[in-house]
């Protein structure tokens, strides 16, 4: 009889996870008023336990469209994301953190269901879906960020980053590792799953589908990346991972081949952006304190 290898043995089952005990939802925003109202309305019928918005000091209608909806709103006092994030968890019950995107949408009720049992069959620490931009006439930033994730992110099992944009979270080991304030431009997440891995405590992608409104326009655009950028040196600084300083151009060659693979050239144009903006920006971070 042919052994059966490790990985494949059937995933262990477990009791169906009542969401409306186990999972807290947290949003972490600022100056969301364009897109938060829609995120709201896509997860009116979930049931989880709370929903907490943690507002990055918004000068917009941001935290009035929250209480429009009821929802708890705490302010991280202009601290940054990872203070955020941190802050978040530690004033949730849950033992799920989901941390959503303000410009991302739940398109079915059962999704964070179904991620939560998928999460627990694996034994992952956290667990991210596959994200598409669903909007019709998406411009070209749009359309080729969209196409990045279709080529990167979307694929289902295990992986050693995921990002937060729709984040499942143990909050235990948010409250054992804790996002690092330090990024405040960024890559807190990178920092956090880094040290999961360094633990060997596995995170994943999905087989579920989220939705995600990528950056619309060229500024929005550039400020996001060079804002990666900032938080890559502090992460290469951190951590010593040296080889990372080459992201900029991993990202234009990457970004080159699947530009020509979908015969869409014209989307060179948004790598060369991108790998711009993240050279710019870890130039930035180097001259940063700490």
């Amino acid at each position: 009889m042919k052994k059966m290898k490790k990985d494949d043995r059937p995933l262990q089952k477990h009791p169906p996870l009542d969401t409306s005990k186990c999972l807290s939802v947290i949003i972490c925003v600022k100056n969301g008023e364009d897109t938060i109202g829609q995120l709201l309305e896509s997860i009116s019928s979930i049931a989880f336990r709370e929903l907490i918005v943690v507002d990055g000091l918004s000068r917009d209608s941001t935290v009035d469209i929250c209480r429009r909806y009821g929802t708890r709103v705490l302010s991280d006092e202009g601290k940054g994301l990872a203070h955020a994030r941190q802050m978040g968890a530690e004033n949730a019950s849950g033992d799920i953190i989901a941390y959503i995107d303000a410009d991302a949408q739940i398109p079915s009720p059962d999704i964070l269901e179904k991620m939560c049992a998928e999460m627990t069959e694996k034994d992952w620490g956290a667990i991210h879906p596959q994200v598409i931009d669903p909007r019709p006439n998406k411009n070209i930033w749009e359309k080729a960020q969209d196409d990045y994730y279709r080529r990167t992110l979307n694929r289902e099992g295990e992986r050693r980053y995921v990002p937060c944009m729709v984040c499942l979270v143990r909050r235990e080991l948010i409250l054992k590792y804790r996002f690092d304030p330090a990024f405040t431009f960024g890559s807190e997440d990178v920092d956090l799953f880094h040290r999961f891995w360094k633990d060997g405590i596995k995170i994943g992608v999905s087989r579920e589908v989220a939705h995600h409104m990528n950056r619309s326009t060229f500024g929005e655009l550039f400020h996001q990346k060079v804002s990666y950028g900032v938080g890559d040196m502090r992460f290469i600084r951190k951590h010593g991972t040296y080889l990372s300083l080459t992201t900029p151009a991993y990202v234009l060659l990457l970004g080159t081949a699947i530009s020509l693979k979908t015969k869409k050239p014209q989307h060179i144009i948004f790598y060369t952006i991108w790998s711009t903006a993240l050279m710019l920006g870890m130039i930035k971070g180097l001259f940063r304190p700490g």
